[in-house]
């Protein structure tokens, strides 16, 4: 287990991870769309320079060069990833898979292969459903880049995790914490319908992520969490494996910031 949070760190945490409802409503549109993503040649992942690369160049818009310059200040060639590794090192991940598909710039392409390569837990998975769905999309969106298959054989197997977590205790959906299991809310299940729509997408003739995707934005859009008068999603109901209400949306709310840019 890496690590726990009081109701309160968990609250900041969420209003941080900032999802809009319009990523959920667009998710589940991709989820439930027929389309599929032929899957490329594999490809071995790039191998992991003895040094960090240098600056960005001079053509990318200066705000853009100083935000990842200023990343790759905590990569860590020990541990492979940006920062500790946990779901902050996920995001900042999925900031340089971002970056190298908005840009075309490939320098930064060998922090792939390095987490991979050189972390040492098991297909990333977490006691905390979330943090395996954040590394889960990464590995997504790395396939995406390379079309390496054991990128997206880790995004699978961290989809499977997650879905060990789906039981009918306030009529579905994942827990946030694995046994002992507590509290069911937006974030975790939100990652995981995104991580089966990206997969449903990226494997085709799938259809076992699909009906998954399908089944999450079903419980997901009646859970109450999805506010009807605004664009606020609650951090979730107070469902607890021992006792506790699947009505009470009583935590802190998600704020109205942009959609993540690779949805």
């Amino acid at each position: 287990m890496m690590r726990r949070h009081s109701t309160g760190v968990v609250s900041r945490r969420r209003r941080a991870a900032r999802i809009q409802i319009s990523l959920v409503t667009g998710i589940a549109a991709a989820a439930l769309a027929a389309a599929s993503v032929a899957s490329g040649p594999a490809r071995a992942a790039a191998a992991v320079p003895a040094r960090a690369p240098a600056a960005v160049p001079d053509s990318t818009p200066s705000a853009v060069r100083a935000d990842m310059n200023e990343l790759f200040k905590s990569f860590s060639f020990t541990t492979g990833t940006i920062g500790p590794f946990g779901w902050q090192a996920a995001v900042a991940l999925s900031t340089v898979e971002t970056y190298q598909q908005t840009t075309g710039d490939t320098r930064y392409q060998f922090a792939l292969a390095a987490a991979r390569l050189r972390e040492g837990f098991d297909n990333f998975e977490d006691n905390f459903d979330d943090d395996t769905a954040w590394w889960g999309l990464a590995w997504a969106q790395a396939y995406d880049i390379t079309h390496a298959s054991a990128y997206l054989s880790i995004a699978e197997t961290d989809a499977n995790y997650i879905h060990q977590d789906w039981d009918n205790t306030c009529g579905g959906g994942i827990w946030w914490q694995r046994p002992p299991h507590y509290y069911k809310n937006a974030i975790a299940n939100e990652l995981f319908l995104e991580l089966t729509a990206w997969l449903h997408n990226s494997i085709r003739g799938d259809t076992k992520y699909l009906g998954w995707a399908k089944a999450e934005w079903k419980w997901f859009s009646a859970s109450g969490m999805i506010s009807k008068t605004s664009s606020l999603v609650s951090d979730g109901p107070n469902a607890r494996a021992d006792k506790g209400s699947c009505v009470n949306h009583s935590h802190s709310q998600i704020g109205r910031a942009s959609c993540r840019e690779r949805v």
